[in-house]
């Protein structure tokens, strides 16, 4: 039986979604903290030599796809580094990705 949804005005929010967006944001620190301070292994440029991608973006956005596909397998995900994005059935999308605009911490300007 599913639990009844949290309403904000004319919002739905299912009651887990707080609880699955946490879990996930859980596994992908520690996939990002088990690689901090280490080199970038797999590094490689999306759209530009600026926008890059590297093995630890694309181990972290797995683990957030791995707990979604546990908990809530209908919902719809659009993954930054394309490599957990799916069509859902279940009404509810996941935007897995840095903040627009946000700028990593261990880019190759922050070593300096």
């Amino acid at each position: 039986m599913q639990e009844d949804p949290i309403t904000q005005g004319a919002t739905v929010v299912p009651n887990d979604v707080l609880d699955v967006a946490m879990e996930a944001a859980h596994a992908a620190g520690a996939e990002l903290t088990a690689r901090h301070r280490r080199p970038a292994e797999g590094l490689g440029a999306k759209l530009g030599p600026a926008d890059l991608v590297s093995d630890a973006d694309r181990a972290a956005e797995a683990a957030i796809a791995a707990v979604l596909e546990r908990r809530r397998p209908g919902d719809a995900i659009l993954a930054e580094e394309g490599t957990a994005t799916r069509a859902g059935t279940g009404g509810c999308s996941t935007i897995a990705g840095r903040r627009p605009g946000a700028v990593p911490r261990n880019g190759p300007a922050a070593d300096t």
